[in-house]
């Protein structure tokens, strides 16, 4: 039997419609094939409950037609009834209005709106993420703190399940803000799951858990919320979106690419689904197809702050971070200049450059971007988590340390920043060996004899022939750290936690330029030659210094493997 396709519901609705026993479809009968992604059956089933119910159908037709990738044509449908004195259709105008960076005119469908009903949540969270978009943080702050209110004294009667998915990402926007930790298991364990009690097939609530312990690097949970989400709807465009995002993070491209593949036949105008190629492709240094791809995001929306970070670090990747009198007059500037020209602190631009151009390496120019949107908004939390990781992959280990405490105390559930601060508790009771060119840090009861051979194989045989075939030497003393069994968790978990802050690391050297880590061939049941893979990762310190970060992983990797000066 066939079960979607436009000419199969037409013939059945038709059908439905000539029975004598015809029955009009209901508005939750509508809403739960929208919700389970029949899409197809939602639209037929509201536009034949246009006449009888109006502008409610109204507002379900458009989320069909926005959910398929149509937002003209549910922008023309909703503007055909911008007379309506239903307070929902006009957050619905205003929701088009925003995702095509129209913001006055989202401004003003939103006042439209709270004039009809000044205690609608869902018009007050867009209001406070067109502030959040226009730089008005305080103001976006206030309307944080209205949701929390209102929830707060009238919990008891709320019974619309998008009042309380409203009312959760404003909640969770104020806990962000205001370091309420608390708030995040409310939000996971109590009033997320209190959507699915009002509508068991509201996949939102799942979605929007998965979307926190994702940004805490919670990733088995995440991963966890997001399939229940597709459980209910496998054909949700944000949900797939959300698992290549889940995907990118560990650098599984292919599974990436299918999510993002499935999103866009379903939603060809998906923005996340855009940004997200745009990051596809950096990871797979394909730049002019990184930008094609952020280009066409912001022809959907020009007023989208991630978009524009992803450019600026294109503009970046390219050309470099402008330095000196390049600075007044580069196209990374200008860029910057003409999005503060509307939002004087936008902190969502500095972040998203920050974090992609770590995700390619460039990390004191992620750096930059990273105090950047600390400078510009100290409250807002997510860029001293970044900024801590990156300046422990430099070996600023000091620097590091103060940002990750205070990134911990802002968010105690980030993974990555708990399990950095664990490693720098342990770093800190290391024994350090320096030579003329290396800082060797290693654990003196296990390591001893190791650190002082490591010291002489890199300064009397490594530096020199290596520093020699590249005519190249790194600045300063480069930074190597020996991991061993420690308090019950082993060395490679300790260097897989140092490296990316996570678990598990399929390898036992990693190099981020400004340090070199491993694991202790005393952690290794099969054993492992050692001197092999120190110069390999020293061939990575060389050429990512040498390149200032803009090396393609496979020639480094190919140079490394060439140059490590031992028989395979």
């Amino acid at each position: 039997m066939i079960r979607s396709g436009r000419k199969v519901v037409v013939l059945f609705w038709a059908a439905v419609f000539c029975s004598a026993a015809w029955a009009e479809p209901s508005l939750q009968e509508a809403r739960q094939l929208w919700l389970t992604g029949r899409y197809a059956q939602a639209q037929a089933a509201y536009e034949a409950l246009l006449e009888s119910q109006g502008d409610r159908a109204a507002v379900g037709l458009a989320r069909c037609l926005i959910q398929t990738g149509k937002r003209q044509q549910a922008l023309a449908l909703l503007e055909k009834r911008r007379s309506s004195s239903y307070a929902p259709l006009h957050v619905e105008r205003a929701r088009v209005f925003f995702s095509q960076g129209r913001l006055k005119a989202c401004q003003q469908a939103l006042e439209q709106a709270l004039k009809l009903d000044p205690q609608l949540p869902q018009a007050h969270w867009l209001q406070a993420q067109l502030h959040l978009a226009q730089g008005h943080l305080e103001a976006a702050a206030q309307e944080y703190r209205w949701l929390v209110r209102f929830y707060l004294e009238h919990q008891e009667r709320i019974t619309q399940p998008e009042v309380l998915l409203a009312i959760a990402q404003g909640g969770a926007q104020h806990a962000r803000w205001n370091r309420l930790h608390d708030q995040f298991s409310f939000l996971v364990n109590e009033l997320l799951p209190d959507v699915l009690k009002l509508d068991k097939y509201e996949y939102r609530a799942w979605l929007y858990s998965g979307r926190l312990f994702l940004e805490k690097y919670n990733q088995a949970e995440a991963q966890r919320c997001f399939h229940q989400a597709l459980q209910i709807n496998p054909r949700a465009p944000k949900v797939l979106a959300a698992l290549a995002a889940l995907a990118l993070q560990n650098y599984r491209l292919d599974q990436a690419r299918r999510y993002l593949q499935r999103a866009l036949e379903i939603n060809p105008e998906l923005l996340e689904a855009h940004r997200l190629w745009c990051d596809w492709h950096v990871a797979n240094f394909q730049l002019k197809q990184a930008r094609r791809w952020i280009q066409k995001a912001l022809r959907l929306n020009p007023k989208d702050l991630e978009s524009q970070g992803r450019l600026v670090a294109l503009e970046v990747l390219e050309r470099g971070l402008p330095q000196g009198q390049q600075w007044s007059d580069s196209p990374v500037v200008r860029r910057l200049q003409e999005v503060e020209r509307w939002n004087p602190r936008p902190v969502q631009m500095y972040l998203a450059a920050g974090v992609l151009l770590a995700r390619a390496n460039q990390l004191p120019a992620a750096v930059f971007f990273l105090r950047r949107a600390i400078d510009c908004a100290p409250r807002v939390p997510g860029a001293r988590a970044e900024l801590g990781l990156v300046l422990m992959r430099l070996g600023h280990e000091a620097d590091a340390a103060a940002v990750l405490r205070q990134a911990f105390q802002e968010d105690p559930f980030h993974v990555r920043v708990s399990n950095m601060l664990q490693v720098l508790d342990l770093l800190a009771g290391y024994a350090t060996l320096e030579t003329e060119h290396f800082i060797i840090r290693y654990d003196r009861g296990q390591d001893a004899l190791l650190a002082k051979a490591m010291a002489f194989l890199l300064e009397q045989e490594v530096y020199p022939r290596l520093c020699r075939h590249f005519g190249f030497e790194p600045q300063g003393k480069t930074l190597f750290e020996i991991f061993s069994r420690h308090g019950g968790t082993s060395g490679h978990e300790w260097f897989s936690a140092r490296t990316v802050g996570l678990p598990y690391v399929g390898t036992v050297g990693a190099c981020t330029g400004g340090m070199v880590a491993l694991v202790s061939p005393h952690e290794s049941e099969k054993g492992f030659n050692w001197g092999r893979v120190v110069q390999h990762e020293f061939v990575h310190v060389l050429n990512l210094q040498q390149t200032r970060f803009r090396v393609p992983h496979w020639l480094t990797e190919g140079l490394a493997v060439e140059l490590e000066g031992y028989p395979s």
